[in-house]
């Protein structure tokens, strides 16, 4: 039973890992192969990414003092205890988390440690300011929050090298110009979505602005 906790503890710990060649099962230590243990049988047939995950998490795991693995258990203990609906929404946070760029999980991570490092009144305060906005402050800023994400999942869906350049792309038009753009791509299938975007990021600034201006036109 506490090598299942260590185990899944593992696969919780990050998602934030680089890209490595494949590892063979021969070419692990000692204490590498005795927490990946269960799947030492089918090991080499992993994926890369599937066997980096695991060593990642692996190493973190060994590096931990006492006290970081005590705290591990008590949030997997705390997971067990979660509905299925709270483990549907850690499920779907883990998977957005997945799909950002190292750039924006680093971004995360980063605004993650800053809240915490903040006193708990700072924190209360912080959470007290939110539930403080009127009902119609509170419904502006989450459809903000709710078209960041939809403009993440659509930028995720290109290839990691192009997402900063497309990111920086929208972030550079104006606000008027962008809101005729997303007006023009809900016609679109996702395949055009694509195409058009990417024909985009291949002009410079005044081209695409007279393009997007003129679709609008049409």
């Amino acid at each position: 039973m506490r090598k299942f906790i260590i185990l899944v503890c593992i696969s919780l710990l990050s998602l934030a890992m680089p890209i490595h060649a494949q590892h063979k099962w021969s070419e692990l230590g000692e204490k590498q192969k005795h927490l990946l243990l269960p799947f030492a049988e089918n090991w080499n047939n992993l994926d890369t990414k599937t066997q980096n995950t695991l060593l990642e998490n692996t190493n973190k795991w060994l590096n931990m003092t006492p006290v970081e693995r005590k705290m591990a258990r008590m949030k997997l203990k705390e997971l067990n205890q979660l509905d299925a609906q709270k483990h549907a929404k850690i499920r779907e946070r883990l998977q957005r988390f997945e799909n950002l760029t190292p750039q924006e999980r680093q971004k995360l991570i980063q605004a993650h440690r800053r809240f915490k490092n903040l006193t708990p009144q700072q924190q209360r305060r912080l959470k007290q300011k939110f539930r403080n906005l009127s009902p119609q402050e509170k419904e502006k800023f989450l459809r903000k929050q709710k078209r960041k994400q939809q403009r993440h999942a659509f930028i995720n869906q290109f290839d990691i090298n192009k997402r900063p350049l497309i990111k920086s792309m929208f972030k550079n038009m104006d606000k008027e110009l962008r809101r005729k753009l997303l007006f023009q791509m809900k016609s679109l299938s996702k395949d055009e979505k694509h195409q058009f975007i990417l024909e985009l990021l291949d002009m410079d600034a005044a081209t695409r602005e007279a393009t997007i201006l003129q679709k609008n036109v049409q």
